[in-house]
Formats: structure tokens, sequence, C-alpha cells
């Protein structure tokens, strides 16, 4: 693909789970690569679905990546799965790794490439963006994330409750990747100012589902929503 001499890994990112929100060099890619990874646990993943728009299904390659905290675990898994991509891009001299959103956000993709690395190390990489699920749930509820200096702060499921207590402090617009109770707990504890909440899951799909709350209302719904937006001022 290209024309390119040295094996090239191409990092597709295939944004919030409409096929038709890929980019043109997206969808480019995907029709060209020989070969196409995706991350899966169990089936077909939303990934793979979107994937399966643009190349045979016999192109398409699942990864598995272990939800597990035992770092010993997820390492032996991703040199597991550098091995599988090292032996594609040896065979074919390109390939290309699909995940949803964008890849530079909390991507396998970068957990993956630095054993790939390790074991080619005469290898391209290009990075193709694409839309946040975020950016996708703004656009559905029809709010803007930030205005003038406004300042945007993203809690992934992970944070820790002082550090989310730490930064939903400052910042204007509070996005949480992940919902547990424990994070709207710190945000009711920092964000008496906080107006209202966008709750959202499967962002540009059939399936969405866009709700606008009330704060006081967020630890009821949390319970049904995958992502959330929260803003000190009342939404446009």
């Amino acid at each position: 693909m290209g024309g390119r001499q040295l094996p090239t890994l191409y990092g597709v990112s295939l944004g919030p789970g409409n096929p038709k929100l890929l980019t043109l060099r997206a969808v480019e890619v995907l029709r060209e690569a020989p070969k196409v990874f995706v991350p899966s646990s169990k089936g077909i993943s939303r990934a793979e679905a979107i994937v399966s728009y643009f190349t045979k299904k016999r192109r398409i390659i699942r990864l598995d990546f272990p939800m597990v905290k035992d770092e010993a675990i997820v390492a032996k898994a991703l040199q597991r799965n550098a091995s599988r991509v090292c032996s594609i891009l040896q065979r074919y001299g390109s390939c290309a790794y699909a995940a949803l959103g964008d890849l530079s956000l909390y991507s396998t993709f970068w957990r993956l490439y630095p054993y790939v690395k390790e074991k080619m190390h005469d290898l391209d990489i290009e990075v193709i963006p694409g839309v946040p699920s975020f950016c996708a749930c703004a656009a559905s509820a029809k709010i803007p994330l930030a205005l003038g200096d406004d300042i945007i702060t993203i809690i992934p499921l992970s944070a820790s409750r002082e550090r989310i207590e730490n930064l939903a402090r400052y910042a204007d617009t509070s996005i949480l990747l992940k919902i547990k109770p424990s994070i709207i707990r710190s945000l009711k504890l920092v964000g008496k100012e906080y107006q209202q909440a966008v709750l959202a899951m499967h962002c540009s799909t059939d399936n969405e589902q866009v709700r606008v709350a009330n704060i006081k209302e967020l630890e009821e719904l949390s319970k049904y929503f995958a992502l959330m937006i929260v803003k000190r001022r009342k939404f446009l």
C-alpha cells in the first residue's frame, strides 16, 4: 500500500460506531489492507462490524485483550498479539489495526504498538484520526463542549476519587468515558455549581440513547448509560 519500502502498520480510528462517520482515509486503508486486526473478547465486536462494511470478512483477524488488572496476563496477551501482527506484516508488507473512537484516546493500539516495534525495528506506522465518542455525544445532544476559555477534563473509569475531585474542581466541562457510582459521588461533592449533564450510549448508531438530565438525577440515571458530559453552565 502506498509504495512504502518498510513494512507499514496502519492504525485506523473507527469513530463512535456509525460507519458513515469514518474519514475517507480510514475507508481507503480498510479497503486496501490485506488484513485488518480488531480488538475482540467474545463474538463480533462493534469494531469488527464496522470494518466488515469495507472489507471481506476473511481479511479480518480478531485479537483478544483480556480485561484484567494483572499486568503479567496483559503483557502475555500483548506479546501474543504482537507476534500475530508481525507475522502478517512479514507476509504481506502491511496491515491495519482498527478500533473504535480515536486511537489517541485510551486505545489498545498504543498498548500493542511498542510490542510490535520491539519485534520489528524497521517498521513504519500511519495513524488515522477519528471522531471520539464524546464529540458524537455532544453533536447528538446539540451542545458545545467548550466555548471561550472553558476548560475540559476527560475522566477515565480508572481515575481515583482524589484525582476526580481535583480535576472536576477546575473544569467547566467534565467528560466521563465510563460511569460508576464513586465518580458521581465525587462530582456531587465538588460540583455544586454544575447545572446539567448529558448521558449517552451507542452514540451515532441506530441504538443511540441521549438524555439531558438535572444534576440531581445523575446517580440513578448513571446505571443505564456509558458516557456522561457535565457542564457548569446550562446548555444552549
